[in-house]
């Protein structure tokens, strides 16, 4: 016998929350490799800190071989995956 689950309310601090990112790729001459970088948005369009976007990347990895740089080529600052590391 199947019985019917009585839904629980989500809780307050509970959010449908919803990212989505920019991509570039870049070609760096230093390390003569391609270099990616990431600029993340929330649901309302407003760049992402970088303390969320980090969240989205594993701690091997965090301020390791991902950082927080400008972009060469734009006058932001980006998600940075290192080529070398």
């Amino acid at each position: 016998m199947i019985r019917n689950r009585v839904l629980k309310k989500p809780r307050k601090n509970f959010q449908n929350y919803r990212k989505s990112y920019d991509i570039n790729i870049t070609y760096d001459n230093y390390f003569r490799s391609a270099r990616i970088w990431f600029l993340g948005y929330d649901e309302f369009n407003y760049p992402l800190s970088y303390k969320k976007v980090l969240k989205d990347i594993s701690p091997e990895h965090n301020k390791i071989t991902v950082t927080i740089d400008p972009h060469p080529y734009q006058e932001l600052n980006f998600i940075n995956v290192h080529p070398c590391k």
